[in-house]
């Protein structure tokens, strides 16, 4: 016999059943509820509208005919979108029970409902096994609260939270936190925001805070293994938006890089206002723009260079753009810039100068040809080759300044007259939407103009020497199409006319095969001091249908040694998965081996999760 209800059915030998109170019993019951959850048992007591007993029975999201997994009840009590609550429970494998819960309550709810999450259990060396328990509450459709408390048996137990809303569309954030004591009764703590939202027309607003007891938190209780070796601490709030041809920045961040736990140096803006005016036309090809920006700074390098100015810059451009030739494009621009600082500094490079202006006249120009192209086709693509050459040339003339602070690129001064030569190959293909680029090769060189302004300076056999002549440049670069690329940067040095610096990387990604590999040296020139180099792999692989396998190794080839490895295989059934993961790390600051699985039950979520760690690298 088949009993139906807007919830589901029941499938039953015998039935005996009220119609006028719809109220009943089943024996030998198999169900489905929402053809998601099947359960059967000896006995099934409809006891109201949505209330049932349930006796000697077990529940499971697989398929009821040959469950991998199921929930074994002696007795349960559940109401739909409710709450079901079960008793002599066990957790079972291929019908064999592997894990005895004396007592469980678990949702029935479609939406959201409060409850304890999945206890999470572990082991560390420093603070013993843990037992993490977390509670859920849900404050309507838009705002949930979670919170939770992890027990150690070493003296040590922790506190966090995390509040999370988003009452409209475009409106989002997060506020988290997490807070241990150890066993000195030492309160270490770590809390962070995160806020995005369309303010108002095209203006967008973002916030990412961050704060913490002390850097050193984040190598002893961070559990993302990417972030366990940060150093820097970064905070912003930003609005920003276009107002016709305007672009507006108002932002307020804060950098922190630690040298050491108690040794740090400081970076930060107080409200920085930036517009950008973008290039508008006042007659045939010919173009005005400008850039001005309004900063206040707080900044702590340590010893004398310390202390609080301001700056004001205001830098507008004309540019013209000679279009005649199809061939040949040449661009020059003019422009004067003005930048004000609150102080300077001194002679012994502290921030106590007098304020002063710094100005000069800025004058460019970009020539881009004469060009050759060719098109030819392959099967049934087209393709373009295009060589180029490029000349650039740069010149700040009447330059009148002090010796400036140093915040960013807009401080920095290298030389007052360069140029730039670059010979450029390109290989394009049409696409429905226009072109795509194949592959390009460049080599680009800088020459500076000025006759004791120097490009590159490098110590030979105890002599400095120095050169007008910057690095010479090679650059290949190649699209593959569907996310996978290839590009291989090297820099020649001129004066000793060896490799200085190198950076190579491949991404190739295939249908849900992914490989990323990236390779980056450079060439010190010193003696008794080796050339760095190193190479980051990583890879997802799936060589089953139903078994991933993902690696992450970074290698420090000078030193012979990997400082980070990742491993994890994982598993996905019909109703579960099972992820295993390994972690092998070496720094200056930690050094440590770690273990974690994890598994997650289809319509139920995370189950089990046990991580702990193996103990230092060898």
């Amino acid at each position: 016999m088949v009993f139906k209800s807007k919830n589901g059915e029941i499938r039953t030998f015998h039935l005996l059943y009220n119609l006028k109170e719809k109220k009943g019993y089943f024996e030998g019951v198999e169900a489905s509820f929402e053809g998601s959850y099947y359960f059967k048992g000896e006995k099934l007591e409809k006891i109201g509208e949505n209330s049932y007993k349930l006796y000697k029975g077990e529940f499971t999201s697989c398929n009821p005919e040959n469950p991998s997994w199921a929930f074994k009840v002696k007795k349960c009590k559940f109401q739909m979108e409710d709450y079901a609550y079960l008793s002599g429970t066990s957790f079972a494998i291929k019908n064999k029970s592997i894990i005895y819960i004396p007592y469980l309550i678990w949702p029935t709810k479609r939406d959201r409902s409060a409850g304890f999450l999945i206890p999470k259990f572990g082991h560390s060396l420093e603070r013993g096994s843990y037992l993490g328990i977390s509670y859920f509450l849900p404050l309507g459709d838009s705002y949930d609260f979670t919170f939770g408390l992890d027990l150690f048996t070493k003296g040590y137990y922790g506190r966090n939270f995390r509040f999370r809303y988003f009452p409209k569309e475009n409106f989002e954030g997060k506020i988290s936190g997490y807070l241990i004591k150890d066993e000195k009764d030492k309160n270490r703590w770590r809390v962070l925001f995160d806020h995005k939202q369309k303010a108002f027309s095209s203006f967008k607003l973002d916030a990412h805070i961050e704060a913490l007891s002390d850097i050193d938190f984040l190598k002893e209780f961070e559990q993302v293994f990417d972030k366990n070796t940060n150093r820097q601490i970064y905070s912003y709030i930003s609005l920003s938006g276009l107002y016709k041809n305007h672009s507006i920045l108002l932002k307020t961040d804060r950098k922190e890089t630690y040298i050491t736990s108690t040794s740090r140096y400081l970076f930060q803006q107080y409200p920085k206002l930036e517009v950008r005016l973008r290039p508008f036309s006042l007659l045939s090809n010919l173009n005005f723009s400008h850039q001005f920006r309004l900063n206040y700074f707080d900044v702590d390098k340590g010893l004398n260079y310390k202390g609080k100015y301001g700056r004001a810059d205001f830098f507008p451009l004309l540019s013209y753009s000679f279009t005649k030739l199809p061939f040949l494009n040449i661009s020059p621009t003019i422009g004067y810039r003005l930048t004000y600082y609150s102080n300077s500094l001194d002679e012994k490079d502290t921030l106590k100068g007098d304020a002063f202006l710094r100005e000069y006249f800025y004058l460019s120009g970009k020539s881009v040809g004469p060009s050759f192209s060719k098109i030819y086709k392959r099967e049934k693509n087209l393709y373009k080759h295009i060589i180029k050459p490029i000349i650039e040339y740069t010149e700040l003339s009447h330059l009148k300044t002090k010796k400036s602070p140093l915040f960013d690129e807009n401080d920095s001064i290298i030389t007052q007259k360069q140029i730039k030569f670059t010979l450029a190959n390109r290989v394009l293909k049409k696409t429905k939407s226009g072109s795509a680029e194949v592959f390009n090769f460049e080599i680009s060189q800088r020459l500076s103009l000025e006759e004791d302004s120097y490009l590159t300076q490098i110590n030979l056999d105890g002599i400095l020497k120095k050169s007008h002549k910057g690095t010479l440049d090679f650059t290949i670069r190649a699209n593959f199409g569907q996310g996978s690329s290839f590009m291989n940067q090297l820099s020649i040095n001129p004066i000793n006319k060896k490799w200085q610096n190198e950076n190579f990387t491949l991404n190739l990604n295939f249908k849900r095969q992914m490989v990323s590999f990236s390779y980056n040296a450079t060439n010190s020139f010193i003696e008794n001091i080796k050339k760095s180099q190193f190479f980051r792999l990583r890879t997802s692989l799936y060589p089953l249908k139903n078994l991933s396998l993902t690696t992450g190794l970074s290698y420090d080839i000078t030193k012979k040694i990997a400082s980070q490895q990742e491993y994890s295989i994982g598993f996905l059934g019909s109703c579960y998965t099972i992820n295993l993961e390994y972690k092998d790390f070496r720094s200056l600051y930690k050094n440590n081996r770690e273990w974690r699985l994890v598994i997650n039950l289809k319509n139920v979520g995370s189950f089990l999760e046990f991580k702990g760690e193996i103990g230092p690298s060898t």
